[in-house]
């Protein structure tokens, strides 16, 4: 015990004689100190005098050396920040210039570098993005944005003041169903948190918002890996209430479901783990759809309604009953038809609490389209892996909105590119061909092409993918089932 009693008075020795010693003292002494109160579990002690040493070491290289020592967690595969707070409370005390000089070590020199091209897509149309990360939590980023601290975090990126101010004073946090600004949520937990952008469109002013807020996430060594997800959002008002636009891109993406999974993500990365789970296909739903009724309308709600439960929900029915009423799972055995399968969907649309979000877990989520309204809502791509990587972001944006615009081009019967939508539905072809064929239809550029082609080369033999084909060798189906589709299509 008298130990223990001589250490804690070297410690408060320290504290009370911290101003007395050199910058290479304090270095040398605070390592023993925190080791000591670490094995004792003194963790809130040990971070207070943490923060006061490197606070009172004047030398910004021995203070930077702290810095990253305590608080930074760095190997091979992962950077980690342990504590964003701890680490802006360690240098409270210095001016801005200082602040800057010690973040952007910290940030490993990051730049932002300003948009100097709009995107190849159409101005009108609207997108938006929902970006899932992880190894910096809610708490974190709120405590950031309370105490200031992000402003100084961003400008130590060289993010224009413009663009700094636009964001810090158009976010927000916790709320749903705000289009108009930067949403920062914990989506499921405060450890796998999202933030949401606002309504965009192809403007300088929205794309360097969305790098900005890339650069910041990546500089505050958040994590994208493992089970995150970007959901990418578009406009329906796009369509001007063209319901053969939507219908044309329900066919393309039934065709050709597979290859979105494999050119969704940037060369090399496979679809991450819970994707089957999160975001499942509907290919299958969307052919049998059309086969039974092509000129489906989405003039009522029941229409909208009848819509979800073919496309999205057909085989999941079960799968979304798990937490719903006793009643509904005994229902769903006899149900041995469509019509009363989906009678008992109807049923769980009316129970359903607002935080059961089952519906949306597909490739393509509907479940936010309003097409019988003024405002035709949105429609939600979910995917896409999560990314930090700016490049990869606008490209697969790119990808949405050239499907988009394609789709509303296929409405006008001389468009030439109802030739290569012709094209596309010939299934008697290799997988090889039939990327070939879709990337044909939606992109006139080489290079844009290319770019696709070449993640699909990357993965395409991946295992991991091999669950989301529905033919027996993904395209290939004999020459009078392609017949009967393609004038099933035409008829369309």
């Amino acid at each position: 015990m008298e130990n223990i009693n001589e250490k804690y008075k070297e410690i408060f020795r320290f504290i009370d004689c911290i101003n007395d010693f050199s910058d290479e003292e304090i270095y040398l002494k605070i390592d023993q100190i925190i080791r000591y109160l670490c094995e004792k579990q003194l963790y809130d002690q040990a971070e207070k005098i943490k923060i006061l040493a490197i606070k009172k070491i004047g030398n910004l290289s021995i203070k930077l050396n702290l810095i990253k020592k305590y608080y930074f967690f760095e190997d091979e595969y992962m950077r980690h920040c342990f504590s964003w707070k701890c680490v802006m409370d360690s240098i409270e005390n210095l001016n801005e210039q200082d602040k800057i000089a010690i973040l952007r070590q910290l940030f490993l020199q990051q730049s932002f570098i300003e948009n100097s091209h709009l995107l190849n897509i159409p101005n009108d149309i609207k997108f938006g993005i929902e970006l899932e990360y992880k190894g910096v939590s809610y708490k974190q980023i709120k405590e950031l944005f309370d105490n200031k601290s992000i402003e100084i975090m961003m400008q130590s990126l060289q993010i224009p003041t413009s663009i700094i101010d636009k964001i810090i004073n158009n976010c927000d946090f916790e709320k749903e169903n705000e289009f108009d600004k930067w949403i920062f949520s914990k989506e499921f937990s405060d450890d796998l948190p999202e933030v949401s952008s606002p309504i965009m469109s192809n403007t300088m002013d929205c794309l360097n918002q969305l790098e900005s807020i890339c650069l910041l996430f990546k500089a505050l060594c958040a994590q994208t890996n493992g089970g995150t997800g970007l959901h990418m959002n578009i406009g329906v008002d796009y369509f001007n209430g063209n319901i053969d636009a939507l219908k044309y891109l329900l066919i393309i993406w039934g065709e050709c479901e597979e290859l979105f999974y494999k050119i969704a993500n940037q060369e090399n990365e496979k679809m991450r783990i819970c994707a089957d789970s999160m975001s499942i296909p509907i290919k299958e739903n969307i052919q049998k759809t059309f086969e039974k009724n092509a000129n489906f309308t989405l003039n009522s709600q029941e229409d909208m309604d009848k819509f979800l439960y073919y496309i999205q929900v057909r085989k999941r029915l079960n799968d979304l009953l798990r937490n719903s009423h006793g009643n509904l799972k005994i229902e769903i055995l006899d149900a041995h038809t469509e019509k009363k399968k989906y009678n008992v969907f109807k049923k769980y649309l009316n129970e359903k609490s607002e935080n059961d979000t089952s519906i949306k877990h597909t490739s393509i989520n509907f479940n936010h389209m309003t097409w019988n309204n003024k405002d035709k809502g949105r429609i939600e791509f979910r995917l896409f892996n999560s990314s930090l990587n700016f490049r990869t972001i606008i490209e697969n944006i790119i990808l949405i909105c050239r499907l988009f615009e394609t789709s509303l081009a296929l409405t006008n019967p001389s468009e030439i590119k109802q030739q290569y939508f012709e094209k596309l539905l010939n299934r008697n072809v290799t997988e090889e061909e039939k990327l070939n064929l879709l990337l044909d239809l939606l992109f006139d550029s080489e290079e844009e092409k290319d770019i696709f082609r070449r993640r699909w080369l990357s993965v395409k033999d991946k295992s991991s993918y091999k669950k989301y084909y529905t033919g027996k060798k993904t395209f290939r189906s004999n020459s009078k089932e392609n017949e009967k589709i393609l004038k099933q299509f035409k008829e369309v």
